[in-house]
């Protein structure tokens, strides 16, 4: 799994083998979704080397909608 790695260079390995794999199938939308992949490959592999998300803040969001609706 992508997010597993904690190196940049491992992760791009993955990355890469995985689009490689997904545009030799005949699957029209599995290419597709290779391609935005790599489009977003920059910041998809950020990740390993630094781990955040933005759990919290989404969690704050929906407290903050749910305040509003009372």
């Amino acid at each position: 799994m992508l997010w597993g790695y904690a190196d940049t260079e491992s992760a791009e390995k993955f990355l890469d083998s995985w689009i490689e794999r997904a545009k030799e199938t005949d699957i029209r939308y599995l290419k597709d979704f290779a391609k935005t992949l790599e489009n977003y490959k920059y910041g998809l592999l950020n990740h390993a080397n630094y781990q955040i998300n933005s759990g919290k803040i989404e969690g704050m969001n929906d407290k903050i909608k749910v305040i509003k609706r009372v």
